[in-house]
């Protein structure tokens, strides 16, 4: 037998070199060959029509939550997995790095990340209420809409997203956080996009003697009032700023009534402003502290509606054609509107009212001649502000909707990504609906600057940009306004399969270690094949460059595989130590830079 010649023996500079450049070479060429041709309008549909995908599919999961509720477990299959890192695998198995604009978990350098493209994350606002378990378990079928439709891979990174009205975001693909803040999607631009509306609003709230009881089963003291003002603050921050939008800037007031005392914490109604919560809080504080107002022994409904007519009459002086005129009602006791006495002249103007105290009272909807609701809120919502007025917010997702056509799709402004994958962020997103017209929430996909541009070369961004501002501008339109009644009755049937079940898969001890989401060399690699080299070498001509180059660097190939075999036979990493004291594969000093991620 012939004994083989020993493979020649290159240096490690010289095999990292013909490494670098045969990966170089073939993904410049992969996506030069797959999206050479693609334009910016092109890439654009393809993202709209995989987002109507999700939406379906968002929408088919609300019509059979009944047996996905039955199904959900909180193992295996059943289960979502949470985002936080407490919660988090132990390997690193299902990860691909990819580089990003900021990992700030690993280093103030880093800028590569792990992802997780074999299922979604989960983040939630609110993991006591029973509901939001309904809303993990319901999309968890999600995940398989994500990956069978390509959305996103690990070649040409996008983020979509499902942001539910209960505050739970489901995302893909999966990134660890370290959830040390709450990450609200209902507050987020994207979210804002799709349920916006130019409106003026006053905020009326009881500041009379029952709403400064304690709650029932509620610790720390909770009052009634606090609730609301916590309510009312919370609201402020999902109004449109000024400085985001000056032509249709949101309008709003807050206003509180004790008796026949009506107290309007502004001189009129205002421009919303990013710090607008400031001076409000400043004045509810004042409010509650009794410090402005004497609260009475009791209020009656007639109160309160000579009370919500001030409210309207604040509103008579905003032009109808701009703004949708909306009033927001919290008080104490169940309000019946027949008591109300709202006159019929004030038919463009829409009353919600909240009612705090447990009643038994069905909610109640009139229009024409009023436009106004009544409906009490459960308990489990008071601090789940948002939640709470889902009936609003579903108005609000609901009349964008009309204004702009249910074909259409939002484009918002660009921003930073919150998990530091692109300071520069373009997000489609589009809202989602049950049978009965509820607003379920909405979903989204994020183009990243960055990414566009390495993996669709020579495509530019602003390209993109332009290509989605050509959709129309939200025009007001008062004779589309749709009802404002909302559906309270849960058409979700099933259960959930036993007390426990949260629908959130279980670890058996949370030791989930940050630096899981560290990979790479935690810094951007600078490479010396530039951009245009996939032009040159597109196409047929790349095909044949890609043989020369494998035929002069085969011995390098060769080198590769046999590493790669040694890498095969080794042991996987995995992190073994206890929580945040665990060392990076790779370091073995033990020595890390902690950082805060926004959460």
């Amino acid at each position: 037998m012939t004994k083989m010649k020993n493979l020649p023996q290159y240096s490690n500079g010289l095999s990292l070199f013909c490494l670098i450049l045969i990966h170089a070479i073939i993904a410049i060429n992969v996506i030069s060959i797959g999206a050479q041709n693609l334009s910016a309008d092109q890439l654009l549909a393809q993202k709209v029509q995989e987002l109507n995908i999700v939406v379906t599919a968002v929408e088919g999961n609300s019509r059979n939550c009944s047996a996905l509720l039955r199904t959900c477990s909180n193992t295996g299959d059943g289960c979502s997995r949470l985002s936080c890192y407490k919660y988090g695998t132990q390997d690193d198995t299902n990860y691909q790095c990819l580089v990003v604009d900021n990992n700030p978990d690993c280093g103030s350098e880093c800028q590569d990340r792990n992802f997780d493209f074999t299922k979604a994350f989960v983040r939630r606002v609110d993991s006591l209420n029973e509901n939001i378990a309904q809303t993990v378990c319901t999309q968890r079928t999600l995940d398989a809409t994500f990956i069978n439709n390509n959305i996103s891979t690990s070649s040409h990174l996008f983020r979509v997203f499902l942001g539910s009205v209960d505050g739970t975001t489901r995302i893909y693909p999966g990134l660890d956080e370290n959830c040390v803040d709450d990450y609200d999607p209902r507050l987020r631009p994207w979210y804002l996009e799709s349920i916006y509306v130019p409106k003026a609003v006053t905020v009326l709230i009881d500041s009379g003697n029952d709403m400064r009881s304690k709650i029932p089963g509620f610790l720390n003291n909770d009052t009634y009032i606090g609730k609301a003002m916590n309510m009312s603050l919370e609201f402020l921050k999902t109004l449109t700023d000024v400085n985001v939008n000056e032509v249709s800037a949101d309008l709003v007031n807050i206003a509180c009534f004790d008796g026949s005392v009506y107290t309007p914490l502004m001189n009129s109604t205002l421009p919303a402003k990013y710090n607008s919560s400031q001076p409000f809080s400043d004045s509810l504080d004042a409010v509650i502290t009794n410090g402005n107002i004497n609260p009475s022994a009791t209020g009656t409904a007639a109160d309160a509606g000579v009370a919500i007519t001030k409210a309207i009459s604040t509103l008579k002086s905003i032009d109808s054609a701009t703004h949708l005129k909306v009033v927001i009602v919290l008080v104490s006791k169940f309000l019946d509107l027949s008591e109300l006495n709202i006159s019929s002249t004030n038919s463009d103007v829409n009353v919600f009212v909240y009612n705090f105290w447990p009643s038994g009272g069905a909610a109640q909807c009139e229009q024409p001649p009023i436009r106004a609701s009544s409906e009490q809120i459960p308990s489990d919502r008071f601090d789940n502000p948002l939640y709470a007025m889902l009936s609003y917010y579903s108005f609000l997702a609901k009349t964008h909707t009309a204004l702009i056509g249910t074909q259409n799709i939002d484009f918002g402004q660009q921003y930073p990504d919150y998990s530091g994958v692109d300071n520069s962020t373009l997000t489609l997103s589009k809202s989602a609906f049950g049978d009965s017209g509820e607003f379920l929430g909405v979903v989204g996909i994020d183009f990243f600057q960055k990414k566009v541009e390495q993996q669709y070369y020579p495509m530019q961004f602003n390209s993109i940009v332009t290509a989605a501002g050509t959709n129309p501008p939200i025009t007001y339109n008062s004779s589309l306004i749709p009802s404002l009644c909302f559906n309270h009755t849960d058409a979700c049937e099933g259960q959930l399969n036993g007390n426990n079940v949260n629908g959130v898969c279980e670890v058996p001890v949370k030791t989930g270690d940050p630096r899981i989401g560290c990979c790479g060399e935690c810094k951007q690699k600078k490479s010396n094949v530039v951009p245009i080299v996939g032009g040159v070498v597109g196409g047929v001509g790349g095909l044949i460059a890609l043989v020369i180059i494998a035929y002069l660097v085969r011995p390098c190939i060769r080198r590769r595989i046999e590493h790669e075999k040694k890498m095969a036979a080794s042991p996987k990493f995995i992190f073994t130590g206890p929580e945040h004291e665990t060392v990076d594969q790779g370091d073995t000093t033990g020595n890390f830079e902690r950082r805060v991620s926004p959460g």
